[in-house]
Order: C-alpha cells, then sequence, then structure tokens
C-alpha cells in the first residue's frame, strides 16, 4: 500500500516521462532550432552575464522540470516555516550566548547587527530570501530526498532569470512538446518578482513609508549576472512603482533623510552585505545612508539577513519549538520565498 506522498512522487515522475518521451519525438534538427532560439531570446530578454563588460546569454536547457501541485505546496509550507525560523535569529544572537558562538560575526558586522536591530525589526522584519536546495520530484521518496543547503537572505540571484527563462520555455518548448502530445498542459510558477512587489508594499503599509524605492547594488561592475536594472523596470511598468537603482556611492544623507541625486528614496533593495559595506568604506565610500537606512528598518532585507550562515541549521529547530521564538507571523510581517517551481502541471 503506498502513502499518498508516494503516489505524488510516482505520479511526479510519470509526468516528467510524459515530458521527456514528447520530446524524444522531435528530431535533432528541431531540437536543435529550438535551442538556437532559447539562446537568441534570452539576448532578447536581457538574460545575460556580464564577462569583462560583455555580454554572454545565459544557457537555458529545453526541457522543462515539473512539479506537481501538491509538491509545490508542501515545499512553500516547509520553506516558509524554515523563513520564519531566520527571522528569529537576531533575537536568539542577542540574547542566547550559545547561539551567538555559533553563528559569531566579525566585531564589526555584530556593531552593525547591535545597532540596527530595534524594536521596529522585531514586530516588521522584511527578509526576501532564496533557501538552496535540493529535491528529486520524481521519486516517491521525494519528501525525504528534500535537503537544504544554504540560505541566501539578501540581494538574491534569479529574480529577472527564473520568471524569463520559465516565460521562454513555455513560450518556445512547450508548443513543440504539445505539437506530440496534445493533451499535456503546463502551467508556468508564480513570477518571483510580483512576490519581492508584495514585500515592499507590506513592509512600507508596516512601516509607514512612502514608496520610493532604490535598488542598491554594485551597478558598476562588468562581471557577474546583469538582472537589478530589468527587475526594476518590470516593477515600473507593471506595478506602477517609482523604482531608482544606484550604487552605495550615489546615495547621500540629507536633513536627516537619504537621497539619491534629487530623488527622495524611502526603501532600498539591497544587494550588499555589510561586509561589502564596510570594504567600500575602507575605500573611502560614504556608507552612512546605507546605516541609516537599515537602522530605521527600511531596507529589504533587514540587517537579520547578516546571519545567513551555513551554520544557522543548527539552531532552526529551536527557533521553530522555544515558545519565546515562537514563529506566528508579527503583526505587518512580511514574507517572501522566490519558489516559482519552475513548469508545473495544474
Amino acid at each position: 500500500m503506498l502513502t499518498p506522498a508516494e503516489e505524488v512522487g510516482l505520479s511526479g515522475s510519470a509526468l516528467a516521462g510524459r515530458v521527456q518521451r514528447a520530446l524524444r519525438c522531435l528530431s535533432e534538427a528541431a531540437l536543435a532550432r529550438l535551442i538556437d532560439r532559447l539562446r537568441e531570446a534570452a539576448l532578447e530578454q536581457h538574460l545575460v552575464y556580464l564577462h569583462d563588460g560583455e555580454f554572454e546569454p545565459v544557457r537555458i536547457l529545453p526541457c522543462p522540470v515539473t512539479v506537481l501541485p501538491d509538491q509545490l505546496a508542501y515545499i512553500h509550507h516547509v520553506t516558509l516555516g524554515i523563513q520564519n525560523a531566520l527571522k528569529r535569529l537576531p533575537e536568539m544572537y542577542l540574547h542566547d550566548s550559545a547561539v551567538a558562538e555559533v553563528l559569531r560575526l566579525p566585531e564589526a558586522e555584530e556593531r552593525w547587527l547591535r545597532e540596527c536591530w530595534g524594536t521596529s525589526q522585531e514586530e516588521h522584519n522584511p527578509l526576501f530570501g532564496r533557501l538552496d536546495a535540493v529535491i528529486d520530484f520524481t521519486s516517491p521518496m521525494w519528501k525525504d530526498s528534500l535537503q537544504f543547503l544554504e540560505p541566501n537572505l539578501s540581494g538574491i540571484g534569479g529574480l529577472h532569470m527564473v520568471p524569463t527563462s520559465e516565460r521562454l520555455i513555455a513560450g518556445i518548448v512547450v508548443p513543440a512538446i504539445q505539437g506530440h502530445d496534445p493533451e499535456l498542459e503546463l502551467t508556468i510558477g508564480r513570477d518571483i518578482r510580483d512576490l519581492l512587489t508584495q514585500v515592499i508594499l507590506e513592509h512600507a503599509t508596516a512601516i509607514g513609508s512612502g514608496h520610493q524605492l532604490c535598488f542598491v547594488e554594485p551597478k558598476y561592475c562588468e562581471d557577474g549576472p546583469d538582472e537589478q536594472a530589468e527587475v526594476a523596470k518590470y516593477l515600473r511598468d507593471r506595478h506602477g512603482l517609482t523604482v531608482m537603482h544606484a550604487d552605495p556611492s550615489e546615495l547621500s544623507l540629507r536633513g536627516g533623510r537619504i537621497w539619491y541625486g534629487d530623488q527622495l528614496v524611502d526603501l532600498v533593495y539591497r544587494d550588499y552585505s555589510v561586509t561589502d559595506l564596510l570594504e567600500l568604506q575602507e575605500e573611502g565610500v560614504d556608507i552612512e545612508p546605507m546605516r541609516v537606512l537599515l537602522r530605521e528598518n527600511r531596507v529589504i532585507s533587514s540587517i537579520a539577513a547578516e546571519l545567513d550562515q551555513k551554520s544557522c541549521w543548527l539552531w532552526i529547530g529551536r527557533a521553530l519549538s522555544r515558545p519565546q521564538y515562537r514563529l506566528g507571523s508579527a503583526p505587518g510581517s512580511s514574507i517572501g520565498v522566490p519558489a516559482s517551481g519552475g513548469i508545473i502541471s495544474p
């Protein structure tokens, strides 16, 4: 007798096999054309990495990763529980010496944590993170195969790449698959950028902030993924947000407020850790605007993201179980878990 979870895993295996069989029906020439089209579309949609300032398209593999709705719901349930536990780590770090010993931050970073963690952060702690994990959705034991590797709680990659790749697969590959299996219906997951917008708007409401948002990242770096400007454009075009795009050196503190040029900054989505900011300070950059924003709880992710170490897994169970670290959402708290799940079957 199979358990319900095992039945779901076998259904996931059957779905993946069905997609792969349809792909194998394509001729080599047809598959090559799909791969070429994906490469062209990646360039068109600015799905690129920068290498010494040159654009290189991200390689999109043509076989969709399929996830059943029950599997996706389970992943969401687990990740939300873990994310809520991660949000409690600063309280544990500051009040429990055993936790502080394991998660020990360098002295300079710890000063920032103590200075920038207060009542506002305890009540409204915005984390928008990515929990890296592995799982085999095609196994009867798919739940047991779920293994979390590390938390990434600030400035996560993939905000543009993941939803754009999904849409390209849905628009280019899925029709070819359905040509050989017309009854197969596949849909894409929820757009990560919409989840980010939800976190931004909820946090702005919770702290009584305006909606003037600034993306702060290594704006002039000529290596790595080039996503932030595309995400900012999406938030402007789809959600009507005012979004700026700045390097930390371009922010200034005037009259107790933070400015980017002549534009007032209400909230920041950051792709800078405190360590990165301290390195900029050594180079002569004024990082006081970012310190003020973190202290005033106007940064996503909050200062809590500085504890995104692999060793934090040691304390997740403790955070989930102890009453003083209970995980019920505080009033106005917000959660963002980019887990769109790839192509799924309804």
